[in-house]
């Protein structure tokens, strides 16, 4: 810690952490902050202010505090704007925190600390900014050049790994000029899970490097079956969930919960305790049924983790003296499927009697096309024959 004794009273002021190490970027911005800490729980005011190089670029949202005895600390917040440009080198400021004199407990002694900055500008001039955005689907990851100068060659390695699978994703950017970007999409098609994404860049004898931690999917867990093994009608049972997921890690705080029915009406719910479910589980709650009396009864099961419903499912028991029935229930996705079959029947059908009405009205047609010459030769046939009565009257 960096400390400016004026006196020796100093130690009634702590500041944590010490000191920000930046490297630049054109146009960077960012917001930090310190804790000040009243180390010798006095009452005193606190005057901060910024010397050095950065002070300039530097910004606080308050010059002064008033500590009270029953204190402990504060957080300050700066936050840092750099330019576009600032020569090659390394630079230096301070944001200095010390005890108002007015409120020292002891006459001309004055503690003060400092928060020290420091800027590092390299010589390349060449910078690269990267960013993100992701859905369920994608990722899409854009490269800018936001230096003043051209950036001749880019190699870009994007990896996505988990502790059981990694897949690699690599390409070339050449002349990226000032401003201009690069985007490059990757889809995600690996297992639902927790995922380390890192972007490494080698761009003209540079590197960057990043990684960041990215979620692609939602937890899903699968309620499979619920039993009752070896069940005695009156006496305390075992009740088994079994579940599976296809998280790539282990999930948590998980809690089952199954509340049991009896025409429509809620008889008990039973809980579990927090357990973790990696791939497959198999949990165990116990049932006391007592007050039961044979018939069908509703369990559903709940799977909730951190109080909030991961999965749900109903199973139809029938309960019986010495032994557990369970109801068939036909899935939600097997029912849809069927009525999207009949749909397609039904239209299958209406387009099969349109279409036979539709040939039994051309073959009509036909037949009334084909009775027409017959008319029109009978018709000629009475006109000649008019024409030959007519002959031989005018002969007579």
């Amino acid at each position: 810690m960096f400390l400016l004794i004026v006196s020796t009273s100093a130690s009634a002021i702590g500041v944590g952490p010490v000191f920000t190490r930046i490297d630049f970027e054109p146009n960077f911005a960012k917001e930090y902050e310190f804790t000040i800490y009243n180390n010798d729980k006095i009452n005193f005011n606190a005057e901060l202010s910024i010397s050095g190089e950065l002070k300039d670029y530097i910004t606080m949202d308050t010059t002064s505090l008033v500590f009270k005895a029953d204190e402990e600390s504060k957080t300050v917040s700066f936050t840092v704007n750099l330019p576009r440009d600032i020569p090659p080198g390394e630079y230096e400021s301070r944001i200095t925190i010390k005890e108002a004199s007015e409120s020292s407990s002891m006459i001309g002694a004055v503690a003060a600390v400092s928060h020290k900055l420091t800027l590092t500008v390299p010589k390349h001039g060449k910078y690269i900014k990267i960013t993100t955005i992701k859905d369920d689907k994608k990722i899409v990851v854009t490269i800018k050049n936001i230096g003043l100068k051209e950036v001749e060659k880019i190699e870009l390695t994007n990896n996505i790994f988990s502790e059981i699978d990694s897949n690699n994703y690599s390409n070339i950017i050449n002349n990226l000029l000032p401003d201009q970007d690069y985007n490059f999409t990757i889809s995600l098609n690996q297992t639902s899970g927790i995922y380390s994404h890192n972007i490494l860049l080698n761009y003209d004898g540079l590197i960057k490097n990043i990684t960041e931690t990215i979620i692609i999917g939602r937890i899903n867990i699968t309620i499979n079956n619920l039993t009752i093994k070896n069940f005695k009608l009156g006496e305390i049972n075992q009740l088994d969930i079994t579940l599976t997921t296809d998280w790539n890690q282990p999930i948590d705080n998980l809690i089952a919960e199954v509340d049991v029915f009896k025409n429509k009406e809620l008889i008990t719910t039973i809980k579990g305790p927090t357990t973790t479910i990696e791939k497959n589980k198999t949990l165990e709650l116990f049932i006391d049924t007592k007050d039961y009396s044979e018939g069908e009864y509703k369990f559903v099961t709940k799977v909730l983790r951190n109080k909030e419903l991961v999965s749900q499912k109903e199973f139809l028991l029938t309960l019986k003296k010495s032994e557990v029935v369970t109801q068939k229930k036909l899935p939600l996705e097997i029912i849809i499927l069927s009525i999207i079959v009949l749909v397609l029947a039904l239209i299958i059908l209406l387009f099969e009697k349109r279409k036979k009405k539709k040939e039994e009205t051309t073959t009509k047609e036909k037949d009334e096309e084909k009775e027409t010459p017959i008319e029109e030769t009978e018709k000629n046939i009475k006109t000649e024959k008019k024409k030959i009565e007519k002959f031989k009257y005018q002969n007579i």
